[in-house]
């Protein structure tokens, strides 16, 4: 992983802008995740780097922590799949007025090329139907809007004296 400045100094460390990543060293239950001090990574070709605002946590990432994935974790390992961020920095060939933005990654790359449980992580800023990638974010945030104002709605249904009891 490259530096965002030039890191062959004798105190790189002191000057590579930090992140925290969630990461594991070996195979197990929630007790294997560990939140470690990395660099922040620089956008390689056709990525973006975003400042994490959200994560979702589901199934797919237990069971690659666990062991128990399609794919096998290439040791020390990242983890995640979706989040929700802010565009810091975009690699070569990557729309430079996607910088500020807020973009939300979506499930379609390995875990061991990409986590995004962190403070910050890379994505591919790659569609394959033609639509942009700021196109997709926001199909995928309203599509989450929905889902959530609908769960809201729900509880709120059934918290009224008409609904009959709590969710």
């Amino acid at each position: 992983m490259k530096c965002l400045l030039s890191c062959s100094l004798s105190n790189a460390d002191d000057l590579c802008p930090k992140s925290r990543s969630i990461r594991f060293h070996k195979l197990g239950g929630p007790e294997v995740l560990k939140f470690e001090e990395t660099q922040t990574p620089v956008p390689g070709k056709a990525e973006v780097r975003l400042r994490v605002e959200a994560v979702g946590l589901n199934h797919s990432e237990g069971a690659y922590f666990h062991g128990t994935y399609v794919e096998q974790p290439k040791l020390p390992s990242k983890l995640g799949y979706e989040a929700v961020g802010i565009v810091e920095a975009v690699g070569p060939g990557v729309d430079a007025g996607l910088i500020g933005k807020r973009l939300a990654s979506i499930p379609g790359f390995s875990m061991n090329d990409y986590g995004v449980f962190g403070g910050a992580g890379n994505i591919a800023a790659t569609c394959t139907d033609g639509l942009s990638v700021q196109t997709h974010s926001d199909r995928r945030r309203r599509g989450l809007d929905a889902i959530f104002d609908r769960l809201r709605r729900t509880r709120a249904i059934r918290e009224s004296p008409a609904g009959g009891g709590h969710a």
